[in-house]
């Protein structure tokens, strides 16, 4: 529905963008001690370059550089955000130790 999402989705998740990588502890440097590491490169959905014949993505190195660039053909993992909107959360303050339950 357009209340609560884009009911135009068939499958309504996406893979996570750099941005929310950043907000979520990753750096611009070498990095695992935020609790997106998983020491697996894996893509983010955000553009990163367009040269001649190739395409370049963001993604997240193993070591955790979360604004490293992959070209489209390498290979590596993926990340799958769900969106979900305040009203469907029912404990929780998102921390490790109390995470967000869902209704």
């Amino acid at each position: 529905d357009t209340t609560n999402g884009n009911g135009a989705l068939t499958y309504p998740i996406g893979l996570i963008t750099t941005d929310e990588e950043f907000l979520a502890g990753g750096w611009n440097a070498d990095n695992n001690g935020y609790y997106l590491y998983s020491g697996n490169k894996y893509w983010a959905s955000s553009p990163n370059a367009f040269g001649d014949v190739e395409a370049y993505v963001k993604c997240v190195s193993s070591s955790g550089y979360a604004s490293s660039s992959c070209f489209v053909n390498d290979e590596g993992g993926v990340r799958p955000v769900l969106n979900l909107s305040p009203e469907v959360l029912n404990k929780g303050d998102g921390s490790m130790n109390n995470p967000y339950r869902i209704k």
